[in-house]
């Protein structure tokens, strides 16, 4: 009887060992198979074989992603002016996102008067100028057009405010285009330089026309200030990477 068990324990052992080998070698075979099959090569490295340029393809996708539509967003002429912050503020106090379904991007100041506001469609975009709340508060909402160039003025004197440096830009330099033309074509955007100096430099957003008019005269009077004029450049770099174009 005794050894009657240890045969039938015996045979039961061979048998786990027989299926566990069995199943070894199926798990083997197919770890082989899968080796040897070619594995499906990334598009991206597919189309650089091909020797399209990785600019090429990144500028391709650029143009498949759907645009954001940007807006400005200004006090209305003749009320209060106020900041880019004070606007920002009462953008905020008078109407939500979420009542609107608004899908809102960012919005952050452009120039000291001025906001903008970047949203994911043209649709979203109509929605948020048409907004009575908006037009109730003074504020207009315009789309952002194509940038324009912009000139930054040397040396001129911190205390003049931003009107006084319209006028004598005006009145010294153009006293012979019409107001209205010159108010269209010329724009503070904002003032730089060091903050213990008694002179600033301005930059100015100028149409076309008003830079080449501008540039050919290599200086503009400002009070009993000759300031030197030139285009302003800005190129934006990462401080991580060092890298072009982000921060």
């Amino acid at each position: 009887m005794v050894e009657l068990l240890e045969d039938l324990v015996v045979e039961r052992k061979t048998d786990e060992l027989v299926q566990a080998q069995r199943r070894t070698e199926e798990a083997i075979t197919s770890i082989q198979r899968t080796l040897a099959r070619p594995s499906p090569q990334p598009p991206l490295a597919a189309e650089v074989e091909r020797g399209v340029s990785f600019a090429a393809i990144v500028a391709r996708q650029a143009e498949a992603a759907p645009p954001r539509q940007q807006l400005v967003v200004t006090t209305r002429e003749g009320a209060t002016p106020r900041t880019a912050d004070e606007e920002k503020a009462a953008i905020k106090a008078v109407v939500k996102p979420v009542d609107g379904g608004w899908q809102v991007a960012g919005m952050k100041r452009r120039g000291p008067n001025s906001v903008l506001i970047e949203t994911s469609s043209a649709a979203q975009a109509s929605s948020i100028a048409q907004c009575p709340n908006l037009a109730g508060a003074d504020l207009v909402v315009r789309p952002l057009g194509k940038l324009r160039p912009r000139i930054i003025v040397y040396g001129v004197p911190r205390a003049l405010t931003e009107g006084e440096v319209l006028a004598a830009i005006k009145g010294q330099n153009f006293p012979n285009i019409n107001e209205e033309r010159f108010r269209e074509s010329v724009k503070l955007v904002f003032k730089t330089g060091p903050r213990d100096r008694d002179m600033v430099n301005w930059v100015l957003e100028v149409t076309p026309e008003m830079r080449d008019i501008i540039k050919a005269q290599v200086r503009l009077y400002i009070e009993w200030n000759s300031c030197r004029v030139d285009d302003h450049l800005t190129v934006t770099r990462c401080y991580k990477c060092q890298a072009l174009g982000h921060v």
